[in-house]
């Protein structure tokens, strides 16, 4: 009933609504509940904040893992003129989401892609873990990442394909693109060095990519003994967008943020 209630408020009013309650939630986010409701309302306001009616978003990685996908949330803003591309290799997930659809759970304005993300388009070994965010695209064929006790042992061939070319061949107009997310196990900066073409070509676009886990997973963390976010900002700003970084979780993951032309970033 509240959320019904809430979805009948202008976007502007939601973020107001949504900083109130923040500022009189902070003091107490020391509690579990309080801080996982804060961290929901982060996210709230940030897709209001960079997503509108009508718009295309492109979702790298479409997990369920810690509960409802970016993409649920994102379909509903966009609307019937809008469009959500969800790209994910794992066909367990790719079968989950569109059995939503099938059954109304979901927006039909969704269109899912079956297929990992990086730098080029090829064909590799993709682990699955006990959790989504647990599963990997393995470049080298490791041995170990099937022993972890995260992963379940299977592993599977998958389609890898460039974000540009997905594009293209969705014959997207790239200047309707407002949003790309990407939360893809350790690829992020791979996906975004396939993204050259929507650079060069977008004048507005805000983008949002999981990093700043050196801690929590380094192998995933460092790309040649670099932490993530500092090479990603920094491949970012040579491409001429302004970023920062969000730490979302204290020491082991947060958000690095991009921000060209007259978009905002994800989180304020």
């Amino acid at each position: 009933m509240i959320k019904k209630l809430f979805n009948f408020f202008p976007p502007k009013l939601k973020i107001i609504i949504g900083l109130l309650i923040m500022f009189f939630l902070k003091p107490l986010r020391f509690h579990p509940g309080i801080n996982l409701l804060l961290n929901k309302i982060v996210h709230m306001i940030g897709w209001y904040r960079v997503v509108k009616k009508g718009d295309i978003i492109i979702q790298g990685g479409v997990d369920y893992t810690f509960g409802p996908s970016f993409i649920e949330p994102i379909s509903e803003i966009v609307g019937d003129q809008g469009l959500v591309v969800g790209v994910e290799p794992s066909p367990i997930t790719i079968k989950y989401v569109s059995e939503k659809i099938k059954k109304g759970e979901l927006s039909n304005n969704i269109v899912l892609i079956n297929k990992a993300i990086s730098d080029k388009k090829d064909e590799m070994n993709f682990v699955l873990g006990k959790k989504g965010t647990w599963n990997r695209l393995d470049r080298d064929s490791s041995e170990s990442l099937k022993e972890d006790e995260k992963f379940s042992g299977n592993e599977i061939r998958v389609q890898v394909d460039t974000i540009d070319n997905i594009v293209k061949e969705l014959n997207i107009d790239i200047q309707r693109i407002s949003f790309v997310s990407l939360t893809i196990n350790g690829q992020e900066y791979n996906a975004l060095k396939g993204m050259k073409n929507i650079f060069k070509n977008s004048k507005n676009l805000s983008i949002n990519v999981v990093a700043g886990r050196v801690k929590a997973n380094p192998d995933i963390g460092l790309i040649n003994g670099v932490p993530d976010k500092k090479v990603i900002r920094q491949f970012l700003e040579n491409y001429g967008f302004k970023t920062k970084y969000f730490e979302l979780k204290k020491g082991k993951m947060g958000y690095v943020m991009a921000k060209k032309g007259e978009s905002k970033f994800f989180i304020g």
